[in-house]
């Protein structure tokens, strides 16, 4: 039997300013600066591992952009 992932998380790559806020304080490092630049000409944020992810919120509550969504997968 293949478990679904607890939670989604959704990030607005196009309006993140690469100011890793998310990827320090999150506690399970499942976020990382890419090397990819987006419309803004910023290094943005992506997730690595969302199995990981136990939506404890920290990554939305740093976000000084507000770009980080997370939802609990139905």
């Amino acid at each position: 039997m293949v478990e679904k992932k607890r939670f989604i998380v959704k990030i607005d790559y196009q309006h993140c300013k690469g100011c890793e806020l998310c990827v320090q304080f999150c506690p399970q490092k499942i976020l990382k600066l890419t090397d990819k630049v987006n419309n803004l000409g910023y290094k943005f944020c992506t997730v690595v591992d969302e199995e990981k992810c136990n939506g404890c919120g920290v990554c939305y509550i740093m976000c000084p952009e507000y770009i980080i969504e997370i939802y609990k997968n139905k």
